[in-house]
């Protein structure tokens, strides 16, 4: 999906906030695995009452897509032929879906991510365009770029997120030319030297 162009920023992937409640944690490896899709899978929509949706989701009937229904918040029903529920955990529980597909406006993409995460659903797919940078990004973010006073540089945002215990990863996105960013994988390189188990 197109994103709006900035040069440079860190991202930090908390432990703080957890969406799912269940005690399993699987690695990427194993969640990969959802993304073989087939008749099988049973489809569920967010946005479902959407006009965009609303093509898709005829369209899909078509191919022979099993949707099983889809979300309305706070709205309840039927929609070409299929259960509308109010919520995503209770069309989880009810629908038993295997995927989801967010046909939501972009300023509602984030929230409708997190609701398919917290109800556990296997696949989740979002087709929203220009959703806002800093959903994207949901964590912290320092931009640097080409400001004449940028304050911050990448070295001293790494030593900072090198002990912050909440740090999971970090990812480095830089712009072509100047030399923060040799800088910094100057430190990269000297931290995983120094550092026995490195994030």
């Amino acid at each position: 999906m197109p994103v709006p162009r900035f040069s440079s920023n860190l991202l930090r992937s908390s432990r703080t906030r957890h969406f799912s409640t269940s005690v399993a944690r699987c690695s990427y490896e194993e969640t990969v695995q959802n993304l073989k899709i087939g008749k099988h899978t049973r489809v569920l929509y967010q946005g479902f009452t959407g006009k965009v949706a609303t093509q898709n989701a005829k369209e899909s009937l078509e191919y022979g897509t099993n949707i099983v229904g889809g979300v309305k918040p706070g709205g309840s029903g039927e929609h070409l032929g299929l259960p509308v529920l109010p919520t995503v955990r209770e069309a989880k529980e009810q629908l038993k879906p295997d995927a989801t597909a967010i046909y939501v406006a972009a300023p509602h993409a984030g929230k409708a991510i997190e609701e398919a995460i917290e109800a556990e659903i296997p696949l989740i797919v979002a087709v929203a365009e220009h959703i806002p940078l800093h959903d994207i990004l949901r964590s912290l973010c320092i931009g640097m770029g080409g400001d004449v006073v940028a304050g911050t540089n990448f070295v001293d945002a790494l030593r900072v997120f090198e002990t912050d215990p909440d740090t999971e990863a970090i990812v480095l996105v830089g712009e072509v030319g100047g030399s923060a960013e040799l800088e910094a994988a100057d430190w990269i390189k000297d931290y995983h030297r120094r550092e026995k188990n490195p994030k």
